[in-house]
């Protein structure tokens, strides 16, 4: 009888992850992994190519000279060209599945960016195919991407970025 349990326990199972979406087993990933992977936008008023590194609710997008860091409480967008640094609060950033290879990573008020849609390939390790970024004007970014790695999770410091670090003449608005 113990085995009949077994048996049926291990078939619920075996069920319940081959009903999961790929948008489902994507935000699983990227919660217990750290996922990177190089993009270029190529359309519109933004132009221009970078990394990104995703983690849980945390990333960090780096490229022509802009870098946008969050921990997922606080965005801090640096213009290396001006020497600007805008510190924002995110009061909560959520990933949320929008279809069965659709996720969305979002703060709940705007920042920096209104949202971040990623679609996911069908792989039983999902890989991001494209990415979306809505501004706050509404306006949209369509991103390539190319060269994504699962890679073990690391310390959260590195989606905090510590502006006493920045040289001095960078000029800080903490906007929290």
């Amino acid at each position: 009888m113990r085995r009949l349990y077994m048996v049926v326990l291990l078939a619920a199972i075996s069920l319940a992850c081959l009903a999961q979406t790929p948008a489902s087993r994507f935000i699983s990933a990227v919660g217990s992994n750290k996922l990177e992977f190089n993009y270029k936008i190529s359309e519109g008023v933004f132009r221009g190519d970078g990394k990104i590194v995703l983690q849980g609710t945390s990333f960090r997008m780096k490229g022509n000279g802009l870098e946008v860091v969050s921990d997922g409480k606080s965005i801090w967008t640096v213009d290396e060209k001006a020497r600007e640094v805008v510190v924002e609060a995110v009061v909560k950033t959520v990933w949320k599945t929008i279809g069965p290879n659709v996720v969305e990573l979002a703060p709940e008020n705007e920042a920096s960016f209104k949202t971040l849609t990623l679609t996911v390939s069908d792989a039983r390790r999902p890989e991001v195919t494209s990415v979306l970024i809505e501004l706050p004007d509404e306006s949209k970014l369509k991103v390539a991407v190319s060269d994504v790695k699962y890679l073990p999770k690391s310390k959260n410091d590195i989606f905090v970025l510590k502006t006493d670090t920045l040289a001095v003449d960078y000029v800080v608005t903490d906007l929290r």
